[in-house]
């Protein structure tokens, strides 16, 4: 990315807000979480609740936020399962971010389950 293009994408950025009550001991939000772990390549923990309703934690490796008309997914690569997953973010009930950064990890490699009738798109500043 440009350095004209990576500043308008942190100026863009800084005008997403949370809003959360002001509690101290309060956790950062699983929005927030997931977003600093893509920004600074971290490892996170997460709790997860799958299709069946089948919580798990685990260990992941977030590469890539993807948009759908169903909603927002976070494509990692999870260590419990050893392979490339699609996260609904609306299932993670928590996400803690660790100190560990995450291996450098091929954006492409990361869709190759995706339908044949779909399209990946980046994000496109014009």
């Amino acid at each position: 990315m440009s350095a004209a293009d990576s500043a308008s994408a942190r100026e863009l950025a800084q005008r997403v807000r949370f809003l959360t009550p002001a509690e101290k001991d309060d956790p950062a939000s699983v929005p927030a979480v997931l977003e600093e772990a893509i920004r600074t390549r971290r490892v996170v923990r997460l709790t997860y609740v799958d299709r069946t309703g089948t919580e798990t934690e685990r260990d992941v490796e977030p590469v890539t936020f993807t948009a759908t008309s169903n909603g927002w997914y976070l494509t990692a690569w999870c260590r419990m399962r050893g392979g490339s997953r699609i996260f609904r973010t609306d299932r993670v009930r928590r996400a803690a971010l660790l100190e560990e950064t995450a291996p450098e990890r091929p954006v492409e490699a990361m869709h190759d389950d995706i339908p044949s009738d779909y399209t990946v798109r980046p994000l496109e500043f014009i």
